[in-house]
């Protein structure tokens, strides 16, 4: 039986009964209930109790529960409520928030869309790979074509690359008519060096290094 049908019976069964008891002041047909009592004998007790008081008492006692409930079964549906606005709002947070970052990037690309990002995947022959193991120690840059000193990337920028034996390096803020003439990749440790000399503009190139 749902809560909401306990509730209402207890309710109802407790209103009537008091409302009956109440009606024996008033209906002369009920009035002996006024005069008689309810003997109660227990624990060497004797308790004489009117019916009407008896029956004002029980339905007390039934209404009491059922308001109880009623109110549980209130807060229970209030704090739902409150869960359920919750999760509306953070599910619109979130939409926003993706709607600010596609915003953020139109407005890149329409205010600063000369500048792109380029991921390269380096790949090494077997006998010339170097130590995946510290790849913390390897340091990789590149030169465009327009000249210059190399540009080193940031370490974080030198992962290791989508499958074994291979490095992934993410080349940032190149301007829109830039193309890489050479790609470096440099052991700190002992200076030994991998380079790719062949122009290249791909959007993720796989890029086979060679060990100077």
């Amino acid at each position: 039986m749902e809560i909401s049908t306990i509730i209402t019976v207890l309710l109802a069964l407790g209103v009537l009964i008091i409302l009956i008891s109440l009606a024996a002041f008033f209906v002369p047909k009920m009035k002996p209930l006024l005069e008689t009592r309810q003997q109660f004998k227990g624990f060497g007790l004797e308790l004489g109790i009117n019916t009407v008081a008896l029956l004002i008492l029980f339905g007390i006692a039934l209404t009491l529960p059922g308001f109880y409930l009623y109110t549980k079964d209130y807060e229970d549906q209030v704090t739902a409520l409150y869960s359920s606005l919750d999760r509306i709002e953070n599910e619109w947070k979130e939409r926003l928030r993706k709607l600010e970052v596609e915003n953020e990037s139109l407005k890149e690309i329409v205010e600063g869309g000369k500048k792109y990002d380029l991921n390269a995947v380096m790949q090494f022959r077997p006998t010339e790979a170097p130590p995946f193991g510290s790849i913390k120690n390897l340091e990789c840059s590149y030169t465009t074509w327009k000249g210059g000193e190399p540009v080193v990337l940031k370490s974080g920028d030198v992962q290791p690359g989508p499958s074994e034996g291979t490095i992934e390096v993410r080349i940032r803020g190149l301007d829109r008519d830039d193309f890489i003439v050479q790609l470096m990749l440099k052991n700190k440790t002992n200076n030994t060096e991998w380079v790719y000399d062949k122009p290249f503009k791909p959007a993720k190139p796989n890029l086979e290094m060679v060990r100077r």
